[in-house]
């Protein structure tokens, strides 16, 4: 039998729609998997935040009635606030409606160091009991902010799928109501203090910086590192975890061609004051001058020695591009009294036209707390061949030994704490202070 061409054409639309009713449903079926997947990762991401509220109260508890030592111990799991943190980030994606989430950034954030910093004299005065007993009401706050959402799912030990999806169904809009209720909740007077509550340093000295010192003091660090220039503030990173600056976009002529003076960033970590500087755009031409080696080694060291007088070079690592050099990144590090100290680390990252590219310098702040346990001790502690051991203040202002010893022809690693002697690590990563490269 021979089809017409009309009906050829209608059995071909025909066979058309069906391909597309198929593929569509297809798409359409992936689509709402996608979606189910995406509340129910959202629930479970509320659903641990809950839980770790219920143990930070508890821990709040501990501390302020049984005298410990609480050295290394979590109160709040910080991988499951940042998880959290990018969930929320994600619901406000989807939603489109941003809530600020000061209570994550405000408040949990910072909640480990806090508590850290009250019990590290094994005195809690009145105000730092304040801040623990808000805290902790707080917390009770959103508890049940959380009991709203979840239901009779709240109570540990219980299960029940077909709830569990319904209230996953509504999740997107729940979970940002709940944080607009946190952080309406954190406005109120009575928690004021938890916002203003200075984060003791590790030596014990308040942090009294306002906004207007803390960019005085990244304009210093950047006029030493790179120029005089006015540094922006950028107002949309105003409730991060750091302060962020920029340069100002500007262009020059040198020998008839047009370059844009290189754009920085500038990042001041409010926690550990460390400040990290990086290029955002710049412009080189094949015919601009190259330096060699020496000359950005020169650079590297002429840069450091602004800030610190006894800079040791522990690490560089050098870049090549179809073998010629790109970039060489060079690692300094503090040492004074035989203590190397991290929390003055410098990275400085230098191209071949000599722009630097990268910048970090940590907090220049040497006071530590004295360890309790000597070298001696920790010799006494290891059955082993022992290569050295260095003395480290860590970023926190608190000493730890590593020991390096040798075992079946393999280096290891063990850091002992400075206070207990405890052992907290134990592995083939090695920090090489001690074997300064220059």
């Amino acid at each position: 039998m021979k089809l017409s061409k009309n009906k050829i054409s209608i059995i071909v639309i025909d066979l058309l729609i069906l391909f597309l009713i198929y593929y569509s449903n297809n798409y359409i079926d992936k689509h709402k998997d996608m979606k189910k997947a995406v509340n129910q990762n959202i629930y479970y991401n509320l659903e641990y935040f809950k839980e770790e509220l219920q143990d930070l109260n508890k821990n709040i508890s501990s501390v302020l009635t049984v005298k410990d030592n609480y050295n290394n111990k979590e109160f709040i799991s910080r991988g499951v606030i940042r998880s959290y943190s990018r969930c929320n980030n994600m619901v406000g994606k989807i939603n489109g409606k941003y809530y600020d989430d000061n209570y994550i950034w405000d408040i949990y954030r910072t909640v480990n160091e806090n508590i850290e910093s009250i019990i590290s004299d094994n005195i809690i005065d009145d105000t730092e009991r304040q801040y623990l007993t808000t805290l902790e009401e707080y917390n009770n706050e959103l508890l049940k902010e959380c009991k709203k959402i979840m239901g009779k799912l709240y109570d540990e030990g219980f299960y029940d799928y077909n709830y569990q999806k319904k209230i996953e169904k509504k999740i997107l809009k729940t979970q940002s109501e709940f944080s607009k209720k946190a952080d309406e909740i954190l406005d109120q007077e009575k928690y004021k203090i938890l916002i203003d509550y200075k984060l003791k340093n590790e030596v014990g000295e308040n942090r009294e910086e306002n906004f207007e010192q803390i960019k005085k003091y990244c304009e210093e660090i950047f006029s030493k590192v790179i120029r005089d220039d006015i540094l922006e503030y950028d107002i949309k990173n105003n409730n991060k975890p750091e302060y962020v600056f920029n340069t100002p976009q500007e262009e020059f002529e040198s020998q008839n061609k047009f370059h844009d003076k290189p754009k920085y960033q500038l990042n001041y970590d409010k926690s550990t004051k460390a400040i990290k500087i990086s290029t955002v755009r710049y412009t080189i031409y094949a015919s601009d001058k190259k330096y060699n080696e020496q000359e950005l080694y020169n650079t590297a060291q002429n840069t450091v020695s602004k800030f610190i007088d006894k800079v040791y070079l522990y690490d560089k690592n050098i870049r090549y591009d179809e073998k010629i050099l790109k970039d060489i990144t060079y690692k300094y590090i503090q040492k004074d009294n035989d203590v190397y100290y991290e929390g003055s680390e410098i990275y400085i990252t230098i191209n071949k036209n000599k722009i630097i590219t990268d910048f970090y310098i940590g907090n220049l702040n040497k006071n530590i707390i004295s360890p309790s346990i000597t070298k001696k001790d920790i010799e006494n502690k290891i059955d082993g061949e022992i290569l050295d051991i260095i003395t480290i203040a860590n970023t926190k202002g608190k000493v730890e030994y590593e020991a390096h010893i040798k075992d079946n022809n393999i280096i290891y690693s063990a850091v002992f704490d400075g206070y207990d002697g405890s052992l907290k690590y134990y592995g083939t990563d090695i920090r090489d202070y001690g074997k300064i490269i220059e």
